[in-house]
């Protein structure tokens, strides 16, 4: 700022001023300096004249009063500050020589004989100090005008960090500045030479004087929803709250995100139940989040758990799909989830490569819920000559088909995961038509599809289609090999890698002939054929387009696990006992009744299994 002292008696102004200050604050004890260094005390700092710099709290013995020719008037030989230390320190810059040019914020205006100071942020955390000259008057004719800079290290080499020239009080100087713990900052002082606006600096770089270097601090605390078991609430939906990730300090991690451990936690708790949906659309500050939802706080989280997912996850995204047709600005998640009324639901929002920043959380629903994903093998979703549905794979469980592909790019980003399947058996040879598309709708996938043959546990993969760079999302069957009558298959869609977190998938699937499979129930065991093969003792055919089973969770329907030996029309009987542990004691699969162990093992939790179901009527 330039001050033309041809107008104003600028010296005597800013005196006035600063007595003014000083008579409003409470008598202090103290001394007086003079600009030789001369030390007077004093019984009220008031007392101190426009030529002085007053210390308060100070005595003359030993002398605080500063000195011309300071030994750290060269950055080399800062003036180390006592460590961390936050207070009132007083330089002066008489006798100074110039250990750099005029700083970058004085403009045309000259700040050339300078002093420095070396300070250091022994805070365990990141800490806001605010470094300023407030209360260095007018002495020696230097107007109070000073400049502040810090330097990372002692110039040429240090980066300039931070300037200013006029944003304290009057005309002395001002800087806010976040250290990051053990950071160290080089400190320059200096006058500022004001000149007529309409003439030359006759006396450019001779301003010099006593002054107060103040340092205060503010230490920045991580957010207050740092932890989950802090979580911030989300009001109501819909319904949007803004966050912020910057200084978050969590370990946690989710598998649809790369080094996103710094996170924030939100509560949402329906009040219905059914599907909600949940997006960081429209933050700016952090533009490429990851979003997961959980069942309660995840204790599982403790440590980095990548890249398996905790029982409690329910759902986790990445990006969405590109909203405009680019790239540009979808780096931002979305997710669905089904929630059940009064239950206290845990939202993380993090960054991806751990960027943090400001951001906004929105919530909508509830909506009908979504339908369950088939996302095992046992749990493989039946196609039945044709198949045109859409799915929503964000809530599958991760698991990795056997294979995944064995590309460079699937093993690159460790294989797949949210798998969803579909099984099938073709009546007649021949080609699988349709499409399965991962790229519509709102979440973006880099997807794989798989066509495996064989049974649960002991599957062989015949063919992949993988994605290039970019992914290509939406897969031809017909690029799949043949399939042969009477064979059973299975096709899956998964994401490459682990962080998308799911698709809303488009599937249409024409199976050859149509299909002819259904639940085929041997002994205490079932499984997908047709009727021809499905044959011999203790065996029965359910149906064409029937499905097995789930044992624990379905034992009724279509097979009755505990009719053992399958004779038609006839109720369980003491005879189904006997035929069962006939069976399990020769070792015969038929007996595997929880179809645990892969490949298929007896057990004796099998015996028990079967006892269970026998005495609870199938």
């Amino acid at each position: 700022m330039r001050v033309m002292r041809g107008v104003y008696n600028w010296p005597a102004f800013v005196a006035a001023i600063f007595a003014a200050y000083i008579n409003s604050s409470t008598a202090q004890v103290g001394v007086c300096c003079t600009t030789t260094g001369t030390c007077r005390t004093v019984s009220t700092v008031q007392l101190c004249n426009a030529q002085e710099l007053s210390i308060a709290s100070a005595v003359c013995g030993p002398n605080p009063c500063p000195v011309p020719n300071p030994s750290y008037n060269q950055c080399v030989s800062a003036r180390v500050l006592t460590s961390g230390a936050v207070g009132s320190y007083v330089g002066t810059t008489i006798g100074s020589t110039s250990d750099l040019g005029s700083s970058i914020c004085v403009g045309s205006e000259d700040d050339t004989l300078d002093v420095w100071f070396r300070f250091t942020n022994t805070r365990a955390t990141s800490t806001t100090f605010t470094f300023s000259t407030d209360g260095t008057p007018d002495i020696n004719g230097n107007g109070g005008d000073t400049t502040l800079s810090l330097f990372s290290a002692c110039p040429p080499g240090g980066a300039a960090l931070a300037c200013d020239d006029n944003g304290g009080q009057l005309l002395n100087s001002r800087i806010t500045y976040t250290m990051a713990p053990a950071q160290v900052v080089l400190i320059r002082g200096a006058f500022n030479t004001n000149c007529p606006p309409s003439a030359p600096c006759v006396n450019a770089g001779t301003a010099t004087g006593l002054f107060r270097l103040n340092i205060t601090d503010q230490p920045l605390l991580p957010p207050s929803n740092d932890a989950c078991a802090h979580a911030q609430p989300i009001p109501s939906s819909p319904g949007t709250v803004l966050g912020n990730s910057d200084l978050s300090t969590g370990a946690d991690i989710t598998p649809c995100g790369n080094t996103d451990e710094l996170d924030v936690w939100f509560t949402f708790t329906p009040l219905v139940s059914g599907q909600y949906t949940f997006d960081t659309l429209g933050s700016i500050g952090n533009d490429d989040t990851t979003l997961a939802i959980f069942q309660g706080c995840p204790d599982e989280l403790t440590a980095i758990v990548q890249p398996l997912w905790p029982a409690t996850l329910l759902a986790c995204n990445d990006d969405i799909v590109a909203l405009n047709g680019s790239d540009d600005d979808n780096y931002l998640s979305f997710l669905r989830a089904n929630l059940a009324a009064g239950v206290a639901y845990k939202l993380r929002v993090s960054g991806f490569g751990n960027l943090t920043g400001e951001f906004r959380l929105n919530a909508a629903g509830p909506m009908a819920a979504l339908e369950a994903v088939p996302d095992t093998c046992q749990t493989a979703l039946t196609v039945t000559g044709a198949l045109s549905k859409s799915l929503y794979s964000g809530g599958a469980r991760p698991d990795a088909p056997p294979g995944s592909c064995n590309t460079v790019q699937a093993l690159a980003d460790d294989a797949a995961d949210n798998a969803v399947w579909f099984t099938f058996i073709p009546a007649t040879s021949g080609t699988l038509t349709g499409q399965i598309s991962a790229e519509m709708g709102m979440v973006r996938s880099d997807s794989l599809l798989m066509l495996l043959s064989g049974a649960c546990g002991s599957l062989t993969q015949l063919a992949c289609l993988n994605p290039t760079i970019p992914p290509v999302a939406t897969f031809d069957l017909a690029q799949l090999p043949m399939v042969v009558a009477g064979t059973p298959y299975y096709l899956v869609i998964a994401d490459v890698g682990r962080f998308d977190g799911g698709a809303d998938l488009d599937i249409s699937i024409n199976v050859p002939g149509g299909v002819l499979a259904g639940a085929c129930c041997f002994g205490s065991t079932c499984s997908l054929t047709t009727a021809p093969a499905c044959t011999g003792p203790n065996t029965i055919f359910i149906g064409p387009g029937t499905s097995c089973n789930i044992f624990g969770l379905n034992n009724t329907t279509p097979c009755c696990l505990a009719d053992f030996n399958k004779n038609p029309g006839a109720p369980l009987s003491v005879q189904d006992l006997f035929d069962f542990l006939a069976a399990y004691f020769s070792g015969s699969l038929a007996a595997n009744i929880n179809g645990s162990n892969v490949p298929p093992v007896l057990s004796v939790q099998d015996l028990f299994d079967f006892l269970a179901a026998y005495f609870a009527g199938c």
